[in-house]
C-alpha cells in the first residue's frame, strides 16, 4: 500500500469516526444563573420572616425595603436579621407557655408548636412548672402531630399513677 493509498485511508476513518450519526450528543451544561426554586423558596421564607418580624416590633412598613434590600444584598445582614427575627419568635413562644401554666395553676407541663418559623422543622416549646423552658426542634418530614398527642396523653396518665 503505498503512502497516498495510506493517508486516504486515515482520512476515510477520521471522516468516518466524526459522522454525525456516529457522534453521543452533549448534552448542553446549565449556566450557572440557572434559577434555582429551592433556593428561591429559602430566601422568600427567609424574607417573609424578617417582614414578619419588623410587623410585629413595630417598623414603619416604609423601612422594611431598606432592610430587605440590604438582606438581598449582604449575606450577613440577612443571617443577623433572621437571628434578630428568630430570638423574637422564641421569646414569644416562652412567653406563651409561660401563659398557658399561670392561667392554669394545676397544669404542670405547658407545650406548644411553631410550624412556621422555621422552614425545616417545627419547633416544640415546653415548660414544665418550676422546673425548665426547652425546645425541640423536630424535622417536618418525621413530625407527627398525632404522635405527639398520644405521647403527652400517656406522660399524664404515668404520672397520675405514680402519685
Amino acid at each position: 500500500m503505498s503512502y497516498l493509498e495510506r493517508l486516504k485511508q486515515i482520512e476515510i476513518i477520521k471522516n468516518h469516526e466524526n459522522a454525525p450519526d456516529n457522534e453521543i450528543p452533549k448534552v448542553p451544561k446549565a449556566p450557572s444563573d440557572t434559577f434555582d426554586t429551592s433556593v428561591f423558596a429559602r430566601n422568600q421564607k427567609n424574607f417573609s420572616l424578617i417582614r414578619s418580624w419588623l410587623t410585629e416590633i413595630g417598623e414603619p412598613e416604609a423601612d422594611y425595603f431598606l432592610v430587605l434590600s440590604k438582606c438581598k444584598r449582604d449575606p450577613e445582614a440577612l443571617a443577623y436579621y433572621l437571628g434578630l427575627a428568630a430570638e423574637h419568635a422564641r421569646a414569644k413562644r416562652r412567653e406563651k407557655v409561660l401563659q398557658i401554666l399561670s392561667v392554669n395553676p394545676r397544669t404542670k407541663r405547658a407545650i406548644i408548636t411553631d410550624l412556621d418559623s422555621d422552614p425545616y422543622s417545627v419547633i416544640l416549646t415546653i415548660a414544665i412548672r418550676g422546673v425548665a423552658i426547652s425546645e425541640m426542634f423536630i424535622p417536618k418530614c418525621k413530625y407527627d402531630g398525632l404522635a405527639l398527642l398520644e405521647l403527652i396523653h400517656d406522660l399524664d396518665h404515668a404520672t397520675e399513677s405514680n402519685h
